[in-house]
This record gives structure tokens, C-alpha cells and sequence, in this order.
């Protein structure tokens, strides 16, 4: 498969915003919102895609069970090795869950997993940030990977009490 890539400037997204406004003064218009947006360049990408009709489709949706790869999540507080070997991690990926969805944001889904710390107790990070890039599927019989979940509770409130 061949990638294409567009190089569009600030000034072209001006121009096609001042297209599509309706108001009095619209140069200066396009020129704050164009100024406000430029400092991200993932607003940038999405208003001159509206411009042209194009708007963000997401692969996932909240409350989807997806794999994340370890490299990815905060390993320098994991034990690695204990996190590895959790119920239902394949090849380095860790289940995690959806639990929002940033249509503004580059690192667009917020997703919680559970861990094992280099204090080895068993640890929940709620809301970390990812993308599209460092998910590698999503979970495909989410019933197995509940039930180990369930399981690993289960067994650290064994090992808390």
C-alpha cells in the first residue's frame, strides 16, 4: 500500500475557512481561529479536514476491551515480568478497557488497565492516554478476558486481607 502525503500550510487553511464563513469581517476571523488552533497541530489537521468534509471516524468506542502494547504504558512503575505473566496479556499486550472517548485530542482514547508494580502489588491505572498507533487489536472474546480479570481480584483480595 503507497501513502500519500499533503503538506498544507496555515495560510491554506485560512483561505478555505474564509470560503465558509458568513460574516462581516471574515480574514480576520479565519485569522484568530487559524492563530488559537495552530498551536496543536491535531486541531489543525481536523479543521482543515472538516473544511474539505472529512471528520474523525474512531476505531473504538467507550467501554471496548482492546490490547495495548506494554511498551506503551508507564512500564518504569511495572515489574515486568509479574505484569507479563498476568491473566489474559498476549505478547506483551495488556487488556484495557475504553473509558472515553477525546475527539480533540491526538491521543484520543482514555483507557484503564490493571498492572502489577514493582512493589508487587496489584495496581489499576484509570484514564492513561493512547491512540490508534499502540493499540494492536481489539479484544475479540471479551467473556475470557472478564473472567481472568474477575479471577485476579478475586486472588488479590486474598493476598491484601
Amino acid at each position: 500500500m503507497k501513502a500519500i502525503n499533503v503538506e498544507i500550510t496555515t495560510e491554506d487553511i485560512k483561505q478555505l475557512l474564509v470560503k465558509h464563513l458568513v460574516i462581516a469581517d471574515k480574514d480576520k476571523f479565519a485569522e484568530l481561529i487559524v492563530g488559537h488552533v495552530s498551536k496543536n497541530n491535531t486541531s489543525l489537521t481536523q479543521i482543515y479536514k472538516a473544511l474539505i468534509g472529512v471528520y474523525p471516524k474512531f476505531n473504538y468506542k467507550e467501554g471496548d476491551f482492546v490490547y495495548v502494547s506494554l511498551n506503551h504504558l508507564p512500564s518504569w512503575r511495572m515489574n515486568k515480568e509479574k505484569t507479563k505473566a498476568l491473566p489474559g496479556v498476549i505478547d506483551d499486550n495488556l487488556p484495557c478497557q475504553i473509558t472515553k472517548v477525546n475527539i480533540y485530542e491526538e491521543s484520543c482514547y482514555d483507557i484503564d488497565f490493571t498492572y502489577i508494580p514493582k512493589d508487587s502489588e496489584i495496581a489499576t491505572v484509570e484514564h492513561y492516554s493512547t491512540s490508534d498507533y499502540y493499540i494492536t487489536k481489539k479484544v475479540e472474546n471479551i467473556a475470557d478476558v472478564l473472567d481472568e480479570m474477575e479471577e485476579l481480584q478475586i486472588n488479590n483480595e486474598d493476598i491484601v486481607s
